[in-house]
């Protein structure tokens, strides 16, 4: 348990090459690794699990008003959690300064080239991030399901996927009053998600929205609902130049200020779209298919409201 203090390299919750039987929260307490930062900095990453260590259990990470000045991992480095892994963060701030001045720092549901053997569990409660968050990981397997719930949060972009990683479950990302500043990507960032994707979208605002990865395959089906908010340029079923299988839109409010495409951009749905409007404050145009890509299936547009 962290009460401020600066921390000048990485901070892991499990070891260095050796495993942790039972679950990680970052300060040992008869045999559990406790971790809370409140009002401290961390100068490097943040990682629940180890160094090359596996965890058996599951890993814990509550960030309380923090300031990590890099990425932080729900997993470990080149690692396994063999259980689940949980990130809370309120009010936090993940940043790292780069060369050209500009800031960036992620936030992974699971590890760097590690893999995560259950599900992970991303909450973010009125925190900035400067870089992107991800309900993978970096180069890892997720083995069962991400789930992301932002209640007030800036960041630049969402994937209910992984970086170059692979989720074999389901995807969930919950949007509540945040602020997106580039896309919501239902899949991964080059890495495919074999199940289905779903992304709630409640007054928020961002610029895109894809129900699948960018440059990542959805194997089974996509699910965008759009209860409020404003799209600043477009929706797409499918991915950004990548496969998904099936893709379903519902709205029941919301203004998005560009086009919907039942499909894709610059790649195809193998089967049926669906889009479905209830309400909806729609500026451009409604498209069954995609942009630049084949839906091989059927399209249907149901409209009752807008």
């Amino acid at each position: 348990n962290i009460q401020g203090g600066v921390i000048n390299t990485n901070l892991y919750g499990g070891g260095f090459k050796g495993l942790v039987s039972g679950n990680t929260y970052i300060d040992l307490n008869s045999g559990t690794i406790n971790s809370d930062l409140n009002d401290g900095v961390v100068y490097g990453n943040l990682f629940g699990g180890g160094f090359e260590g596996d965890v058996n259990g599951s890993t814990n990470i509550t960030v309380n008003g923090g300031f990590i000045s890099n990425s932080l991992y729900g997993g470990g480095y080149e690692g396994s959690v063999n259980g689940s892994t949980n990130i809370t963060i309120n009010n936090g701030t993940i940043s790292s300064i780069l060369s050209d001045g500009t800031n960036k720092g992620n936030l992974y549901g699971g590890g760097y080239e590690g893999e995560v053997k259950l599900d992970t569990n991303i909450t973010v409660n009125d925190a900035t991030i400067y870089g992107n968050l991800y309900g993978g990981g970096y180069a890892g397997t997720i083995n069962e399901d991400t789930t992301i719930i932002i209640d007030n949060g800036t960041m630049e972009n969402i994937y209910g996927g992984g970086y170059a990683g692979y989720i074999l479950g389901n995807t969930k990302i919950t949007i509540n009053n945040g602020k997106i500043n580039e896309n919501v990507y239902g899949g991964g960032y080059k890495g495919n998600v074999e199940k289905t994707t779903i992304i709630d979208f409640y007054n928020a605002s961002c610029q895109n929205i894809f129900g699948g990865g960018f440059e990542g395959d959805v194997e089974n089906k996509t699910q965008i609902i759009v209860n409020s908010g404003e799209i600043k340029e477009d929706i797409f079923g499918g991915g950004y130049k990548g496969l998904v299988n099936e893709s379903n839109l519902s709205f029941n409010g919301g203004t998005i200020k560009g086009n919907v495409y039942g499909g894709g951009y610059s790649n195809d749905v193998s089967s049926n779209v669906s889009i479905v409007v209830n309400d909806i404050a729609a500026q451009q145009n409604i498209y069954g298919g995609g942009y630049a890509g084949h839906v091989k299936g059927s399209t249907s547009i149901e409209f009752y409201k807008g």
